[in-house]
């Protein structure tokens, strides 16, 4: 996944990262950190460390993918995840709008 986020950054994409303020995320956050200054896209990357935070999402300019997201060994293999990815424009234009609420980014 920061391969992936790091690639999006080189290609002029701004990524935001909302997630809760555990340890075990600190790891991730740290890494895709010095993924971005070492690249020079630092100010492509925004992190926001939310307590209560349980909205799972990955929104982009034409889609929309939400639900259970955790990518865990008890997310793989133990319990049943289910995702909903939509290119529906109105799904679409109000997730951007609860996002930008929450999370801020560039529109």
């Amino acid at each position: 996944m920061i391969e992936i986020l790091g690639l999006m950054m080189e290609l002029g994409a701004d990524v935001v990262i909302a997630t809760r303020p555990d340890a075990h995320n600190e790891s991730f956050l740290r890494k895709l950190n010095d993924l971005a200054r070492a690249s020079g896209n630092e100010s492509r990357l925004t992190f926001h460390r939310l307590p209560t935070l349980h909205t799972k999402g990955i929104l982009g300019d034409d889609f929309y993918i939400s639900g259970s997201m955790n990518i865990t060994f008890n997310g793989i293999e133990v319990l049943q995840e289910g995702l909903l990815f939509t290119t529906d424009a109105e799904s679409v234009s109000n997730a951007r709008i609860a996002f930008m609420d929450g999370y801020g980014g560039n529109s």
